[in-house]
């Protein structure tokens, strides 16, 4: 391929210049341009295939087509039959016509039929694909790379001659006007105030230009090249995994559209013989056949059971299909990105997924051994924590990871499912599956007493308690459907307003920032945004938003931007608000590792210093850190147990991680470590 080539010494290290900054960007091009041609080519196998199925269900509609017509001239020879012996009589030519032209179709289904195999292969799009294919060259490069091992030739400059003197162009000008930038040697003294370089130096920078702009266009390639690369391997695997579910529902349709009575196989062979040459066993069959009754009536009942199957299989596939074109409309909405024009005004951040990794280190010195911890919550300063243990409230106090047992509080009559550490008082809120809601204070002894008990709630409280900015209002949700929002008037709390509306148990809720919008989900499919009204002073249902799945958890992360958790996937929705419209949508789907997909209670919990997120989703809690400039998400640590009983909190700064697991049966601490 190479040719053979004697070199001197001397000559190597221009060789090895050239080769690095010359010869390896034409060729990364050309590696370029062959792996451009391979993606189209895969895209265009992707087509075929999809043009195959299509052809394969227009095939199947002909032979549906054919067997319709087979039946009406069967049904026309049958009916004139039954009118023996007049209309023969009469007519003695239409029953031979009938026959000659049942032949006839049968034979023509058959051309009919081949001509249809022989489309499914495109002889066109074949060609096109073998000239794709042709279009991979490296002459180029090779031709590139004979050269620089060519005998070294002094280059000449090209025989650019001044208009104005008639002499060799030898300058050119850089701050000139565009009219009178080239110049030779009169025009240069003419010109004093000229700033000029040689032909020869703007040769050089115009080298060195092409080279840098060689390398950046390959690198951009190469990224872009890669990030395509995934897609397609996504893109294909999902291919494969939607392939495997076609070939399933395709087996099980087989299996419920023949009929699988052996009895009923043989009478269609017997059919299918012609009567002259059936043995004296098959006429006996056949004998036995006509002696019986009920055939009829086996083949409708299993018709029937058959039938029933093959509705389901179809109001599966109808709601398969409807969530499919729904998740298709979501991700058409943001598949097209603004142009490169868009961005020469702003500033632009590349998403990605790979941040920064945190590492929260558990330290066994101060593991606490409690039988089942289901709801935590910190003070402001982060020197008491607070935890439901079954059905009483233990209070401790935390210095350095370390924890210390200050008292126990039993006023509850069932589990402790979700706390709040009031931010402005010494106070914190508890709710409880006995359906109350109780305020605790601290006394001038710093113990904890039960101030007020909030009654009103018919089910379980345990979607969560929380509180406005300014902490003159509650809201708790319930099992009971309910959303209430609790005011405070001459140091008391009662109930204002009851939110009805959710469809199911209400899960998880969450104000945003601003604390003029709650957010909250159910085990019903939809997530409901509730809006306050300054003049009226109740809150309203503003927008529904549904979803795929019911909610397992939901967090407001800016007033425009929302987290969510659908059951049993392993992804976290984020939702962002469009300015035009004022909806919320999905711009985001993050995967978080989960195992046992289970639904339980867990609030997220967002640490502001550090700009991460704490979630759990099944078996496993996963610390989120999010990119404020652009609102990516991305997973830097994940903590597993062996269940969903798996609870914990943060402290306010993020510097300490407290977990109960069902496998340890311990409150085990972590710490944040740099």
């Amino acid at each position: 391929m190479f040719q053979d080539y004697n070199l001197e010494v001397q000559d190597t290290w221009n060789i090895e210049q050239n080769l690095k900054e010359k010869w390896l960007p034409l060729y990364q091009k050309d590696t370029q341009l062959a792996m451009k041609i391979l993606i189209a080519l895969k895209s265009d196998i992707q087509k075929q295939m999809t043009s195959f199925i299509d052809s394969s269900i227009d095939y199947m509609k002909s032979l549906d087509d054919q067997v319709q017509q087979l039946e009406l001239k069967s049904n026309q020879i049958a009916s004139f039959l039954y009118q023996l012996p007049s209309n023969v009589y009469s007519n003695p030519n239409k029953l031979n016509l009938l026959i000659s032209e049942q032949l006839e179709d049968g034979e023509r289904i058959k051309e009919v039929l081949k001509n249809k195999l022989r489309n499914f292969v495109n002889s066109e799009a074949l060609n096109n694909l073998f000239q794709k294919i042709s279009q991979i060259k490296f002459d180029d490069s090779i031709r590139n790379f004979n050269r620089i091992f060519l005998p070294q030739q002094k280059q000449k400059d090209g025989t650019w001659t001044c208009e104005q003197h008639k002499e060799s162009i030898r300058y050119v000008q850089l701050n000139g006007e565009i009219s009178n930038k080239l110049a030779c040697e009169y025009c240069r003294q003419l010109n004093k105030n000229g700033q000029y370089i040689t032909i020869q130096s703007l040769k050089n920078r115009w080298n060195e230009y092409i080279l840098e702009t060689a390398r950046s266009f390959n690198l951009a390639q190469n990224k872009l090249a890669q990030k395509s690369h995934i897609i397609f391997q996504t893109i294909n695997s999902l291919q494969l995994h939607f392939q495997k579910l076609i070939d399933q529902i395709n087996q099980q349709l087989n299996n419920q559209t023949n009929f699988e009575n052996d009895q009923f196989h043989q009478q269609f062979y017997l059919m299918q013989q012609e009567w002259t040459e059936l043995s004296t066993s098959q006429l006996v069959d056949v004998a036995y056949i006509c002696s019986q009754r009920n055939q009829n009536e086996q083949i409708e009942q299993e018709f029937k059971y058959k039938d029933i199957q093959i509705s389901n299989i179809l109001n599966q596939s109808k709601c398969f299909s409807n969530m499919l074109i729904a998740q298709f409309e979501s991700f058409l909405k943001y598949w097209n990105k603004p142009s490169v024009n868009d961005f020469q005004n702003s500033e632009f951040v590349e998403p990605t997924n790979q941040a920064i990794p945190l590492n929260y280190q558990l330290l066994e010195q101060y593991n606490v051994k409690e039988d089942k911890c289901l709801s935590f919550a910190f003070n402001s300063d982060s020197s008491i924590l607070v935890v439901g243990c079954n059905c009483i409230i233990k209070v401790f106090e935390f210095k350095q990871g370390q924890l210390t047992l200050r008292q126990i509080l039993n006023d509850h009559k069932d589990y402790v499912r979700c706390l709040y550490f009031m931010n402005r008082t010494n106070q914190f809120i508890s709710g409880c599956n006995d359906c109350k809601i109780m305020i605790w204070s601290c006394d001038s002894n710093n113990l904890w007493y039960c101030q007020q008990v909030l009654e009103g709630h018919t089910d379980y409280v345990r979607a969560g308690v929380i509180m406005n900015n300014r902490e003159d209002l509650i809201i708790s949700g319930c099992d009971d459907r309910s959303i209430r929002f609790w005011s405070k008037k001459d140091s008391q709390w009662y109930c204002k307003q009851i939110l009805n509306g959710h469809s199911a148990e209400v899960r998880s809720l969450s104000l945003n920032p601003s604390s003029t919008q709650l957010i909250s989900c159910s085990t019903g499919t939809e997530i409901f945004l509730t809006q306050y009204s300054q003049n009226r002073k109740l809150w309203y249902i503003n927008l529904i938003i549904p979803t795929n799945k019911c909610g397992y958890s939901l967090r407001f992360i800016k007033d425009d931007l929302f987290t969510f958790q659908p059951y049993d996937q392993a992804v976290l929705q984020i939702y962002k608000r469009d300015q035009e419209t004022l909806n919320f949508s999905i711009i985001q789907e993050l995967k978080v590792y989960s195992k046992d997909n289970r639904l339980d209670f867990f609030s997220q919990q967002m640490i502001e210093e550090k700009s991460i997120l704490l979630h759990k989703t099944g078996n496993t809690i996963n610390i989120i850190q999010i990119n404020q400039k652009n609102n990516e998400f991305s997973v830097v640590q994940s903590i597993q147990s062996s269940d969903v009983y798996l609870y914990g909190a943060m402290t306010r700064d993020g510097k300490y991680l407290v977990t109960w697991d069902n496998e340890s049966r311990c409150i085990r601490i972590r710490k944040y470590q740099q």
